[in-house]
């Protein structure tokens, strides 16, 4: 074998090795953000594993800082069990409008949660107004290549990642990725090289 013969091989071999590479980079990114989609919006933990409860505070829960007053298809508006009551002064004020109800719940939002029929067992971040559809599949599909060796996760919408940086504030880096996620990648990363470079 020339020279020539053998550097045109290592070229090859680069070549293949590269275009492996590239492959099992995708396969590990895309199953990663499965598993972290899964932990955020099937579990609702943040990256320590850690999930949250709703407010068990007393509450008045109706039309006031864009809260809709929702009453449930099978409760009458006029039942007793649903106990609206008028805000005070100082709420009406603070809205600017007059004529504003709610609804009391001694329990505050975990009680009104159940109450209209959602599940209430942790905070689940799949209810935050469409942030599950631009994590998952918003008009950027995510993972998205950026360049050969990296993929990065995007939201697809500005109103999701405002809700995603209040998330992160308020209970911890729900959207950073943890050490069992890196250690995951890793592991289909090296399955996928191993696979492909066997063919």
């Amino acid at each position: 074998m020339t020279i020539k013969d053998y550097i045109s091989k290592i070229k090859k071999l680069n070549n293949e090795l590269s275009s492996v590479s590239e492959y099992a980079l995708k396969m590990a990114s895309f199953a990663t953000h499965d598993m972290m989609s899964k932990r955020i919006f099937d579990n609702g933990q943040n990256s320590s594993g850690k999930t949250f409860q709703y407010s068990k505070k007393p509450a008045v829960i109706g039309n006031i800082k864009g809260v809709k007053k929702i009453v449930p298809n099978n409760v009458s508006s006029k039942s007793k069990v649903y106990q609206f009551k008028a805000f005070n002064k100082a709420q009406r004020q603070s809205t600017g409008k007059k004529g504003y109800f709610g609804r009391y719940f001694p329990l505050g939002y975990w009680q009104f949660k159940a109450f209209i029929g959602r599940p209430n067992k942790f905070v689940n971040f799949k209810l935050t107004g469409g942030l599950q559809l631009a994590f998952n599949n918003g008009r950027i599909p995510t993972p998205t290549k950026v360049s050969k060796h990296e993929w990065v996760v995007s939201l697809s919408n500005q109103r999701a990642i405002d809700l995603r940086r209040n998330i992160d504030s308020k209970y911890g880096n729900v959207f950073q990725i943890n050490k069992r996620e890196i250690d995951y990648f890793k592991a289909i990363y090296q399955k996928e090289v191993f696979l492909n470079l066997a063919k």
